[in-house]
């Protein structure tokens, strides 16, 4: 099993006039996002895209969807922040390849969990393939937002 972790793009900064679950991408992050995961494309096929609840997430799993041609994606709340690892890693197992779309710091505390501790930039990408379980898998890949453009080139 491939399991691609990918945090959000860039999203609008923290306000007291807006949920943090409402925040969406900048005009900036989309940009970003679209030229990072048209290099994601060359490189990965996930069958399934998973993404956290939050809009942010959601924007960047549009995106991911629409550079690798899937019709969309699912969303889990597990992948929200604060999300509950074992029980997202419980309900993937049996899964074949699948993309990952959620927030810092949860994302890299479950590369931890599954391969060893890795950080990801705001529209990077890992994959991690192995069992969905503690020490399952090890990191494959781990790309910067333009490591992933420059493969679109």
């Amino acid at each position: 099993m491939k399991i691609y972790l990918v945090r959000h793009a860039i999203a609008e900064e923290r306000s007291p006039h807006v949920k943090d679950e409402d925040r969406a991408l900048t005009k900036k992050g989309k940009r970003r996002g679209r030229r990072a995961f048209r290099g994601f494309a060359k490189i990965a096929d996930p069958l399934r895209i998973i993404s956290s609840p939050l809009v942010r997430a959601r924007q960047t799993a549009k995106l991911l969807a629409r550079a690798l041609g899937h019709e969309g994606w699912e969303e889990d709340g597990d992948l929200a922040p604060g999300g509950d690892r074992q029980a997202l890693l419980s309900r993937l197992e049996g899964s074949n390849d699948v993309a990952l779309v959620g927030h810092e710091p949860d994302l890299s505390l479950l590369a931890e969990v599954l391969a060893g501790r890795i950080e990801l930039a705001k529209a990077g990408a890992a994959l991690i393939e192995g069992e969905p379980r503690p020490a399952g898998a090890h990191l494959l890949w781990l790309l910067t937002p333009l490591q992933l453009a420059r493969l679109a080139r």
